[in-house]
């Protein structure tokens, strides 16, 4: 679904590749350790007009929901 929204909406991009991760990391609130699952997305591609590499990475937290 993630594939198709890209290859839909930004033309900038060609051979596009995505991959998600889901990932458990360890977080210290206080003296707590809280496990938390981390979703991580990762897109690689070229840009169409110089052929120039292109990757973009990014995550959140879910359960309870926060960004990085």
């Amino acid at each position: 679904s993630l594939k198709k929204q890209l290859a839909f909406y930004e033309k900038r991009l060609t051979k596009v590749s995505l991959e998600v991760n889901v990932k458990q990391t360890e977080h210290h609130v206080g003296g707590d350790r809280q496990l938390r699952r981390r979703i991580e997305l990762i897109i690689t591609g070229a840009i169409v007009r110089s052929n120039e590499p292109f990757r973009f990475q990014t995550g959140f937290f879910i359960g309870p929901l926060a960004y990085d």
